[in-house]
């Protein structure tokens, strides 16, 4: 999924400890290759394991940003 400036600037793979998803992992690929996004854009991996539900796209958005604002990262 394609979002604005990450909050996390370094080159990590973030995972949720607590289990709730759906995202259970996420990674900044622009991070490690900004040439994956347009400038003042970044471009974010997330893992869902066992979802099926196309509808997902707006709470794995929700859980990237609450991965983001985790205070080990800042």
């Amino acid at each position: 999924m394609a979002d604005a400036t990450p909050a996390i600037p370094d080159r990590y793979i973030v995972l949720d400890g607590t289990g709730r998803g759906p995202a259970l992992d996420i990674a900044l690929m622009t991070n490690v290759a900004p040439e994956y996004a347009p400038d003042g854009s970044a471009l974010i991996a997330a893992a869902c394991p066992g979802t099926l539900d196309a509808g997902i796209e707006p709470a794995v958005r929700n859980a990237t940003i609450e991965l983001q604002r985790c205070p080990a990262l800042h």
